[in-house]
């Protein structure tokens, strides 16, 4: 029924007034409210949820768990939803299901915490790599009595804890994740292989239950003595990778009696109880009892000749594998059984002539100095930043955990963020002092140096430090595990805030940010291997993500520009000042309309209710007047 006539009009006339706008608005809004308003939509296009894509890469099976078959690109079999008690489901497609009934990866999915898992009795393989984990709880809530493999490497675990169900384990990864201390193993009797590499591991514990370890990997963690009762229970191990760590005395070899492969380079063995060492393994009961066997086997990888020093190294060697003459020594790098004479001058034995590259621990010129003291790298000088991918001590470089940058631009450094990851694996802690940050966007570049955990920016020479920057490094870097800003711990309350407070500008960013920009970004957060993803359905496939990894994409979206000169830095601040100020403006125009709406509103429907009301009561004017109308 139409809603306006000639009655109703006239009627309107005699008892309506004029709308008086707001004051407060400005002359150029004075217009007819049907003119004012915007036409309401959605915030963000209504799309159909489209899955991920199967993934080409995990340590499960590359071969049979992420196969494509056909060739095509297929839906994500794995499905991520939050619940509305706060919990995180995943659930598999039935025809994933029947595919791969016992195996199932969730690797790069963004996730902070295990999700749990619908309707997957037979799971046998499960693999969780790359992702932001740094608890493991969820895990003791669930089920997985078939569970045989478990992989979270990669992720920002500090401790290894609610295992305690997994009575069926038999391979658990753990390597590159910041646990300190071996523990909660001891109701996983039946673990067969240990990978526990790239962490942060000073004392070798917790290990006696595991009677059925074959394997090993210590590799790359701070360990400095294997003591006599740290190997204790381990019967069956036959590889130990203890490389890259800073091990000074080893002991308690008695306990491994079928050890045949151990891995020792990059420590801090010195000639003497590198001797002593060999010796034991060389001569000990579990070496002897199997000499006239010839398919057993010792493989031993040494400290290189570089780590050793004294002047007996030549004899000492020579004097071990004199012992051991009468067994077949094999190389645990090539696999190739060395002569006799290989034997006597393993450590001596002469090489090409070459320049080697000289690894140092100091660099020094007229105005910079970079150089290891310790665990701390200590850079000062524009000139140091060049020094920083070079050649340093292997075992020193693993032992820094403490940057600190004095006297240095901070854009200058930008771009060696990670190299410097690269060549001091264990760094922990960065500390800026006279490095010129004064704008809250300079914090982008630090997500470069991934799994830092204290930051410190000392007030000399750091003009950000006059305005509030905590809750921003909080929320650009509290992802990637910043757990210390200045000394003071960061709290669950502060990262909450913090995304509260800024996830509207990540926003922003990210949805004002080209497709030809937004795809290179999912590159470099390597979410588009085998995704399909390109520069014309990257937002689209965005949409379509879990919230959890949106978030992440979100946040590192915004990034230090590394401008190559002042001017070319002045020039992208206006242009970027301009933009924001013309979608601020766009936006206040638009909350300053919705507002008018809301006050106008009663009215408006005043008026349409009144009109109705008039049509009703004087429908015989208006069906003749609509007839005179139609016969013209």
């Amino acid at each position: 029924m139409p809603i306006s006539s000639c009655a109703a009009t006239i009627e309107r006339k005699k008892s309506s007034k004029p709308i008086i706008p707001p004051k407060n608005l400005e002359q150029n809004e004075l217009q007819p409210v049907e003119k004012s308003l915007l036409k309401i939509a959605p915030a963000l296009p209504v799309q159909d949820k489209r899955g991920l894509c199967v993934r080409s890469h995990s340590t499960l099976n590359a071969s049979t768990l992420s196969k494509i078959q056909d060739g095509s690109l297929h839906c994500e079999p794995s499905v991520l939803r939050t619940h509305p008690d706060g919990s995180l489901h995943v659930s598999r497609l039935q025809e994933e299901k029947e595919t791969h009934p016992d195996r199932m990866s969730l690797d790069r999915k963004g996730l902070t915490m295990v999700p749990i898992i619908d309707g997957e009795p037979r799971l046998r393989l499960l693999s969780l790599q790359h992702n932001l984990i740094n608890s493991l709880e969820m895990l003791s809530k669930q089920s997985f009595p078939a569970l045989v493999f478990l992989d979270i490497y990669d992720n920002q675990l500090e401790q290894m804890q609610s295992l305690d169900k997994l009575e069926n384990l038999r391979v658990l990864l753990m390597g590159k994740n910041r646990i300190k201390k071996i523990e909660g193993l001891d109701h996983m009797k039946k673990i067969e292989v240990l990978d526990l590499h790239g962490n942060q591991i000073s004392q070798v514990g917790g290990l006696s239950a595991l009677m059925e370890l074959k394997v090993l990997n210590l590799a790359g963690n701070q360990i400095r003595i294997i003591s006599s009762r740290d190997l204790h229970g381990l019967h069956s191990l036959l590889e130990l990778n203890l490389r890259r760590n800073r091990l000074r005395k080893l002991l308690g070899f008695d306990q491994v009696p079928n050890l045949s492969k151990l891995f020792l380079s990059n420590n801090d063995l010195q000639s003497n109880l590198q001797q002593e060492t060999l010796t034991s393994l060389l001569s000990s009961e579990h070496s002897v009892k199997n000499k006239t066997d010839s398919s057993s086997v010792l493989s031993v990888a040494t400290t290189t000749s570089s780590n050793l020093s004294g002047p007996s190294h030549s004899s000492n060697n020579s004097s071990i594998s004199n012992r051991s003459l009468t067994r077949t020594v094999k190389s645990a790098v090539y696999g190739k059984s060395l002569s006799q004479k290989c034997h006597a001058r393993a450590a001596t034995a002469k090489v090409k002539k070459q320049t080697p590259l000289v690894a140092k621990d100091r660099e020094q010129g007229g105005d910079y100095l970079i150089e290891i003291c310790g665990r701390h790298l200590n850079i000062y000088g524009q000139g140091a930043v060049r020094f920083i991918d070079k050649p340093w001590d292997a075992s020193r470089a693993n032992d820094v955990i403490i940057a600190k940058f004095n006297y240095v631009n901070f854009n200058s450094i930008t771009s060696t963020f990670c190299k410097l990851r690269h060549r001091f694996p264990n760094i922990d802690t960065l500390v800026f002092k006279e490095t010129n940050i004064h704008c809250l966007g300079q914090f982008n570049a630090l997500a470069e140096v991934q799994g830092f955990s204290s930051l410190s920016i000392e007030a000399e020479g750091n003009p950000i430090c006059q305005k509030e920057w905590r809750m921003y490094a909080i929320y650009r870097l509290a992802h990637w595990g910043l757990k210390v800003i200045n000394d003071k711990e960061i709290t669950e309350e502060e990262i909450k805030t913090a995304n509260e407070d800024y996830q509207s500008l990540s926003d922003l960013v990210l949805w004002s940010l080209p497709d030809v920009l937004l795809q290179p970004l999912l590159v470099r957060l390597r979410l588009d291997v085998n995704n399909g993803i390109t520069e014309q359905n990257a937002k689209k496939w965005l949409l379509s993500a879990d919230p959890e990894l949106r978030s992440v994409v979100s946040k590192e979206a915004l990034q230090w520009k590394k401008c190559s000169s002042v001017q070319e830095e002045s020039l992208m601040k206006q242009k970027a000042k301009q933009h924001i100020s013309t979608l601020l403006e766009e936006m206040v125009n638009a909350v300053n309309k919705l507002r008018l709406f809301e006050e106008e509103w009663p009215t408006i429907l005043h008026n349409f209710v009144q009109n109705a009301l008039l049509d009703y009561s004087q429908l015989d004017l208006y069906l003749k007047q609509k007839m005179q109308e139609l016969n013209k």
